[in-house]
């Protein structure tokens, strides 16, 4: 977006943790009658902060204690890899 430096990094990396919080979001708001999805970015101490908020219920108690800790899932089906991996990926970016 204008106003925003280029961001330095894996590019393919990158979209893989935007794309799978959209995704975690789209799925969360899935049963709500007017889902909302906001995406943010802003500069913050020379670095571009992305936020990505949606409406959906929230994460249940166990998992929102430490949502990024590998194998933790809110639904039956789901490995609980998606943000755990997301941390991993975006700390290698700095």
């Amino acid at each position: 977006p204008g106003g925003l430096p280029p961001v330095r990094g894996h590019e393919a990396q990158l979209r893989h943790i935007l794309l799978g919080l959209i995704s975690n979001a789209k799925r969360a708001m899935a049963e709500l009658p007017q889902p909302a999805l906001r995406l943010l970015a802003a500069t913050e101490g020379g670095m571009v902060r992305i936020v990505v908020e949606d409406i959906g219920p929230g994460l249940p108690a166990a998992v929102a204690a430490d949502p990024f800790r590998p194998f933790v899932h809110g639904r039956e089906g789901h490995l609980g890899l998606g943000l755990a991996v997301a941390r991993c990926l975006a700390a290698r970016h700095g």
